[in-house]
Order: structure tokens, then sequence, then C-alpha cells
């Protein structure tokens, strides 16, 4: 899950920094690192360390949570399998259909509709049918745009920002092996390279929740997934 993927990744970047951390303090002890810039660091790793336990804390209520929907005891929470599913955007040609054909709450109100005598009870129940369509037409096209957008950033960053980062952390090795190694840039690296690598999880949960939204809207299929109608 997205919980316990934020987890490793603060775990990582601790990592990092903790041997960043061992390098400073020889630097600091032979004087060739200031006290600021130590200072820095320092408050720096306690920031991620406490976002470490927070990030801990959130994996824990995740799986409380999804085990408690799934209906599962809290034995087998170890069991599940962290990542993100394969899940397709579902598309058809006729969303309206769709909806009338396999969306829950339209069938009852349909139901109430062609149960309804005619008269007033018949126009009523007309337009709350009508009116929950509208919503849920409106609810899909807001989740496919969300889609569309994080699918668009997700491609850019990746393009953009990943090579970039790489190239730094090229730099960084290199100029260490170098004997000129700045402590300050190698801190800024290590910290922009995971806040990179969280928005690409924030962009990539919000694609997964925006696939999730748009299969309950659109509802279950009677047979077989149609994908693509």
């Amino acid at each position: 899950s997205a919980a316990i993927a934020n987890r490793e990744l603060v775990g990582d970047l601790i990592r990092q920094l903790e041997e960043i951390e061992d390098i400073a303090n020889k630097l600091r002890n032979m004087q060739e690192l200031n006290r600021t810039e130590h200072r820095l660091l320092r408050i720096e790793l306690a920031n991620r360390r406490s976002q470490a336990a927070e990030a801990e804390l959130q994996v824990i209520r995740t799986r409380a949570d999804l085990l408690q929907a799934m209906g599962l005891p809290s034995e087998v929470g170890d069991l599940l399998m962290p990542g993100f599913p394969s899940v397709d955007m579902p598309t058809f040609d006729d969303i309206a259909a769709r909806l009338i054909g396999h969306n829950t709450t339209i069938a009852m109100q349909l139901a109430a509709w062609r149960n309804a005598a005619s008269g007033r009870r018949h126009d009523i129940d007309r337009t709350i049918v009508q009116t929950t369509l509208e919503r849920l037409t409106n609810a899909y096209m807001a989740q496919r745009q969300i889609f569309d957008l994080a699918t668009d950033r997700l491609a850019d960053y990746r393009r953009a920002v990943e090579p970039l980062l790489s190239e730094q952390q090229k730099d960084i090795k290199r100029i260490a092996e170098m004997g000129e190694l700045d402590m300050m840039i190698l801190l800024k690296t290590a910290t922009r390279a995971i806040d990179a690598e969280q928005t690409l999880l924030e962009l990539q949960t919000r694609r997964m929740e925006a696939i999730i939204t748009i299969r309950e809207i659109l509802g279950k299929d009677d047979n077989a997934a149609r994908m693509g109608e």
C-alpha cells in the first residue's frame, strides 16, 4: 500500500542521513564543518525520525481499516501483500447506459419509479432517478479528470525530474571521491530525492483512488469484466 511504501522511503532517507551524520561528525571534529551546518543536519534527521514514527502509525491504521473492511481478524495482517494492485481503468462509450444497467443506487431508484402508480409519486421518483444519474455522471467525469491529470503529471515527473536526480547523485559521488564533499549539497540531494519519490507515490495513489472510485460508480459487471465497451 501507499502507507508501507512511504514508510520504506522515509526509512531509506533516515539511513542516508545517518551516514551523512557520521561524515559530518568527523568533519566537525576536524573543524571542517561549521556549527550551523552541523545543526541543520541534526534538525533534518530529527524531523525525519518523527516522520518515520508517523509513517509507522499510518501503516498500522491503514492495515486495521483494511482488515475491518474485509472482515478479517488482526492475526492475518502480516499476510497482506504491500504494493499497488494492477487495476485497469474501465471505459464505456455510454456512461449513462452503464450506470442505468449496473449502478445499485440507480437500480433501486428505477425499481421504485417503475412500481409507483401514475401521478405525483411517479413524477417524484422519475426526478430522483434523473438527479442521481446526473450526480453520478458528474462524479465519474470529475474522477476521470483526476486520473488523467495524475497520469500526465506522473509521466512528466518521471521524464523530467528522475533523470536530473540521478545525475545529481552521480555528481555527488564523483565529487566525494575527489575529496571535495559539500555537506549541505549532500543533504539537499538526499532530501530532495526522497521528496521526489514521495511525490511519485502520491500521484500513483491519486490514480489508484480515482480508478477505485470510478469502478464503484460504474458498478460491477454481471458477468466477466467488460473493458472498452
